[in-house]
C-alpha cells in the first residue's frame, strides 16, 4: 500500500464541470492527520536541562509522525539519512515500528550516491529493531541493486552501508550474499585509508584534496572505520573548532555520534549540551520551531538511550548494554525495545560503579560495565 500524499496549500480553487443546474458550496473543512504513539523511553542525569531536551524531541517526534515522517509540509521528501535518524529516535523513544515500516513499504529503493547507502541503513535498522527476518529478505535485492550502482558516497558512507547490508543478509539467511558484502566494506574501508591526511590528522574528502569536512570525518567515526592511532585525533578536530560548524542538527546528530562511537563521552555529552542546550530557551514546541527552520529538526534521544543507558538491539536478537558515564555521576531511564521495557540506571560515586538492570529478556544478553581505572573491578 502506500499513503495519501501529503499537500501543503495557501488557498483552494474547486472546478465543476458538465454541471447544469447552479451550484453552492455549504463549507470547507481542513483535516489535520495524527498518529499518537506513546513516548514511553525516557533518559534522566545529573542538570535540569535533560528532561526538558527528552520534552522537545518527543513533540517534534509527533510533530512530524503521520502515516510516514513528514519532513516538510509539501510532498513526501525520501531523504533517507534524516529519515534513518527519525526512525532511530523513533524506536528508542517509543519503541514502536509501524511508521518506519510504513516508510519501506511506500518507498522505493534508490540507486547510486548517497542516498542508496542511507536506504540500506534505515532498512537494516528497521530490521534489527524489529527482528523480521522476512523484511530483511524482501528487502535484499532492493537494497543490493542501489548499492552496487554507488559511485559519488563518500567511502566512510559506502563501508558502513555495506557492514549494514551484510547484517541484512545474515538476517535473511544470505550466506553468500554476506560475504560478498564483507569484502565490499574492507575494499570501502580500505579506500577511505588513502585519503587519510597525517599532517592535518584528518579524512580528506576525496583523493588528492586538501579539504577535510567535519561530514566526512564524522561518518568515518560514526561508522568506527578509523583506526586506533588515528581516532583521538579526529575526535578532537571534531569536538573542536579546527572544521567547520555543523549547519543543522541532522548533521549534529551524526556528529555527537561519531564522538560516542569513538569512546569520547564526555565531549559527545558536551557537544549535545552545545548543539541542543543552547536552542532550550528559544521559543517554540519543537527542534524545527526553536531552530528557527521550516524543516523538520531531529532530537539527540536515541543517541542517549544507545550510548548513556547503553542499550542497543544486535543482530539475531542479541541485546547488548553498554552504558557510557560521560562524566556523571548518575543516569537512569528506560529503553523500549523488542524484547521489552529495559530500565537501567547507574550510578558512578568515589571512584565506584553500581548498575541496576531490569529487562523482560530471556535471550542472549551482553553486558559490559566500565572499570573505573581499576585493575580488578568488581
Amino acid at each position: 500500500w502506500t499513503f495519501p500524499p501529503l499537500m501543503a496549500c495557501r488557498y483552494i480553487v474547486v472546478r465543476v464541470g458538465q454541471c447544469a443546474e447552479e451550484m453552492e458550496g455549504d463549507c470547507v473543512s481542513l483535516l489535520e492527520r495524527r498518529v499518537v504513539v506513546e513516548a514511553r523511553g525516557h533518559f534522566e542525569t545529573e542538570g535540569e536541562d535533560w528532561a526538558q531536551i527528552g520534552q522537545v524531541g518527543a513533540r517534534s517526534l509527533a510533530a512530524c509522525r503521520r502515516e510516514v515522517y513528514a519532513l516538510s509540509g509539501g510532498r513526501p521528501v525520501y531523504d533517507w539519512g534524516k529519515l534513518y535518524v527519525l526512525a532511530l529516535n523513533d524506536f528508542y523513544t517509543t519503541g514502536c515500528s509501524d511508521t518506519a515500516r510504513a516508510v519501506l513499504a511506500s518507498g522505493v529503493a534508490p540507486v547510486g550516491g548517497e542516498q542508496a547507502c542511507f536506504y540500506a541503513l534505515f532498512a537494516e535498522l528497521v530490521q534489527r529493531h524489529t527482528g523480521d527476518g522476512g523484511l530483511a529478505a524482501e528487502l535484499l535485492s532492493g537494497v543490493l541493486n542501489g548499492l552496487q550502482a554507488v559511485e559519488e558516497a563518500t567511502g566512510a558512507l559506502q563501508a558502513g552501508a555495506w557492514q549494514a547490508m551484510e547484517a541484512l543478509c545474515r538476517a535473511a539467511g544470505n550466506g553468500k550474499g554476506a560475504v560478498d558484502c564483507e569484502r565490499a566494506f574492507h575494499r570501502a574501508r580500505k579506500g577511505l585509508q588513502a585519503v587519510w591526511n597525517e599532517e592535518r590528522g584528518l579524512f580528506a574528502d576525496v583523493a588528492g584534496s586538501e579539504e577535510c569536512s567535519r561530514w566526512v570525518n564524522a561518518l568515518a567515526l560514526y561508522f568506527d572505520l578509523v583506526e586506533s592511532g588515528q581516532r583521538v585525533r579526529v575526535a578532537q578536530a571534531l569536538s573542536g573548532g579546527e572544521l567547520e560548524r555543523v549547519d543543522d542538527l541532522w548533521q549534529a546528530f551524526f556528529v555527537a555520534g561519531a564522538l560516542w562511537r569513538a569512546g569520547e563521552s564526555e565531549w559527545a555529552l558536551a557537544y549535545i549540551e552545545k548543539e541542543w542546550g543552547r536552542l532550550l530557551d528559544r521559543s517554540g514546541r519543537t527542534w524545527g520551531e526553536k531552530a528557527g527552520r521550516l524543516e523538520v529538526q531531529p532530537g539527540p534521544e536515541g543517541l542517549l538511550a544507545a550510548h548513556m543507558l547503553g542499550v542497543c538491539p544486535k543482530a539475531e536478537g542479541i541485546l547488548e548494554i553498554r552504558p557510557q558515564l560521560a562524566g556523571r555521576e548518575r543516569a537512569e531511564g528506560m529503553v523500549p525495545t523488542l524484547h521489552g521495557d529495559v530500565d537501567v540506571a547507574w550510578g558512578a560515586y568515589g571512584g565506584g560503579f553500581s548498575l541496576r538492570v531490569t529487562l523482560p529478556h530471556d535471550g542472549e544478553t551482553h553486558l559490559s560495565v566500565p572499570r573505573r581505572d581499576r585493575r580488578f573491578p568488581q
